[in-house]
Formats: structure tokens, C-alpha cells, sequence
């Protein structure tokens, strides 16, 4: 495998942004299968983008699978087009898609693109496969920071959210509106019996759904 930093111009955000990039390397008895299916992986609130190969063994699993995986920097943002900031959900989803596409031999189909994040990633890895069903296969929320109106209220982060979502209520109602029709599955770990009550309880839709036309399991 290569393990590359990479370090661009993104003209949404007005700045240099990074990522770490993974790639597969072909071997004399093995050449690497191009396009590259890619894993888009999300870091959290307190990471960057350096953490998962600093932190994980991401290198090793995607040795094993022969697929790309990309890291990309998004500060505390939430992976959100910010009320008072920059637009990081464009960023993303969409301007930095087609730059590493450009740069790498990475596949722009959809079923070749999955997103995964922790925590902050969680909720853009979720935010990505509820808004962009069109480009990701799959989405996979670890240890996902889902219910941001939750966490404003127990004060864990306090009014640096405010400089994120705003109204909080008003994106509460949003959020649940465009959720709406675009879901098919939720899945949970050990704890899915008092994760489904949960997410039932809070938000129906969330508890039916990741995003349409594909479960997790796809």
C-alpha cells in the first residue's frame, strides 16, 4: 500500500485543505484492479485527518481488501455547510470528490463509493448517504455523534454549535423533512434493542432507514 499526504486547494472553502490517502500497490504475482473502489473516512470532533493511520490499523484492512481509502482534513465543522463559516458539507460531498478523483485512479461510480466516519465522522458519514444516496453505496456511523439537538442541550459543546447549525429547532424540523422518503434501513450494534427504542422514539425515520435504495448490509 502507498500512504500519501495530500495537500490542495479547495476553492469552496477559500483555503489549502489536506487528506491522507491510501492506494493499493500492485505486486508482481498481484496487480491492482483500477479504478480503486474507495472508502471515504471521516475523522472526529478532537482528530484530524492524520489520526486513523496514527490511531488504527486502516492501512492493514485496506491492504486486505484492495481498496483506496481517503482521510480529508474538516476541522470541528461537522462536516456542515456552517451558518457562520465554511461550506463543508460542498467541500465534502461533492469539490472533494472530484479532486482526488482527478488526482488518483479512484472510481466515481456509486457502488464503488462507501463513507464511514467516527463521531463527528458518524454524523457525516450518515449526513452524506441520507443527502447523497445518488454517489454513496453504503454509510457507517461509528460511534456517531447523530443527535446534535441532544448534545447542545446537555451543554457538551455549548454555543460552538450555534456558529455551525444555527437555529437548532429550525434545523431539527429541516433535517427531519428531507430524511423523510429517503430511507430503508437502521442498523445497530450490540446494543440495537435500546438503540432501535431510542431512535423509534426520537426520529421514526432514522430508525427505519440509512438511506434509500441501500441497506448497509448492501
Amino acid at each position: 500500500m502507498s500512504v500519501l499526504n495530500v495537500t490542495f486547494m479547495s476553492y469552496v472553502l477559500g483555503m489549502q485543505s489536506s487528506a491522507v490517502v491510501i492506494l493499493p500497490q500492485s505486486a508482481p504475482d498481484k496487480p491492482a484492479q483500477k479504478p480503486y473502489k474507495t472508502l471515504y473516512l471521516l475523522h472526529g470532533l478532537s482528530d484530524d485527518h492524520t489520526a486513523w493511520t496514527r490511531w488504527t490499523s486502516i492501512e492493514r484492512y485496506a491492504n486486505e481488501r484492495s481498496i483506496a481509502v481517503v482521510m480529508p482534513c474538516a476541522h470541528r465543522s461537522f462536516y456542515s455547510d456552517r451558518k457562520n463559516g465554511g461550506k463543508y458539507f460542498e467541500f465534502v460531498s461533492d469539490e472533494m470528490l472530484r479532486i482526488m478523483e482527478e488526482m488518483f485512479p479512484l472510481s466515481g461510480k456509486r457502488e464503488d463509493r462507501y463513507a464511514a466516519g467516527l463521531s463527528m465522522g458518524g454524523y457525516g458519514a450518515m449526513k452524506l448517504g441520507l443527502s447523497c444516496p445518488e454517489k454513496f453505496s453504503v454509510a457507517a456511523s461509528l460511534s456517531g455523534a447523530l443527535d446534535v439537538l441532544k448534545i447542545l442541550e446537555n451543554g457538551v459543546i455549548g454555543s460552538e454549535f450555534t456558529y455551525v447549525f444555527a437555529d437548532t429547532k429550525e434545523s431539527r424540523q429541516k433535517n427531519d423533512e428531507e430524511i423523510q422518503g429517503r430511507v430503508s434501513s437502521f442498523l445497530c450494534g450490540r446494543g440495537g434493542s435500546r438503540c432501535g427504542r431510542r431512535y423509534k422514539r426520537r426520529s421514526r425515520p432514522a430508525a427505519r432507514a440509512v438511506f434509500s435504495r441501500q441497506s448497509l448490509c448492501g
